[in-house]
């Protein structure tokens, strides 16, 4: 298991190294603010925003860059997932759980931590299926943030970021040196399923 610092730690250290974004450490009274507008959050999101809260971070992925809702847009952006855009604040919408919270999105998609458990798992979802069928990729916060790191180390650090083929799939060898590398912060299955959001 990942500790909650490592993980803030490398998630930032990798934004920085490849200059994808900066952080801020939110003050307390701010977070608090969040959460009574939002969902109590558990301790891992809550030392996340104290210590590096995200800010205009964006991160290559695939098809367009997943990016991460700083604190002060963390609730505006739960539009459209948790609730309607013109019913913002208001009821969920139907399969939405109260629990979860937008932290970040890519091509829509949004990625999602579970605030019911006290670890916080990370899942990602499709958008345009009709309802929501999450799929946890990291057991905890802290592994998810270490998982991107690894993410940004070798699809920007080893292959500068030229991860498609000519046929526009992803390299076969960089999925191989990507599962690998993972392997360090996730297991078997929460790899599978962060590798599935790929294609």
């Amino acid at each position: 298991m990942v500790r909650v610092d490592d993980g803030i730690d490398a998630f930032a250290r990798g934004v920085r190294d490849h200059g994808l974004g900066s952080f801020r450490a939110a003050a307390p009274d701010e977070v608090a603010e969040v959460e009574s507008a939002l969902v109590p959050f558990t301790d891992a999101l809550r030392q996340w925003h104290l210590r590096a809260s995200p800010v205009d971070v964006w991160l290559p992925w695939v098809a367009e860059d997943m990016a991460f809702f700083s604190l002060d847009s963390l609730h505006g952006a739960q539009a459209g997932y948790r609730w309607h855009g013109y019913d913002e604040g208001q009821a969920l919408l139907d399969g939405w759980n109260p629990a979860w919270l937008v932290i970040a999105e890519f091509s829509g998609d949004p990625v999602i931590a579970s605030l019911d458990s006290i670890e916080t798992p990370v899942s990602f979802a499709r958008h345009g299926a009709g309802s929501w069928s999450p799929r946890e990729v990291a057991p905890g916060l802290p592994s998810f943030l270490s998982a991107m790191a690894v993410w940004m180390d070798v699809c920007l650090g080893e292959y500068g970021g030229e991860i498609m083929d000519d046929d526009f799939e992803l390299k076969a060898d960089f999925k191989e040196r990507l599962d690998g590398a993972l392997a360090g912060v996730l297991g078997a299955e929460h790899r599978a399923a962060f590798l599935s959001f790929l294609e």
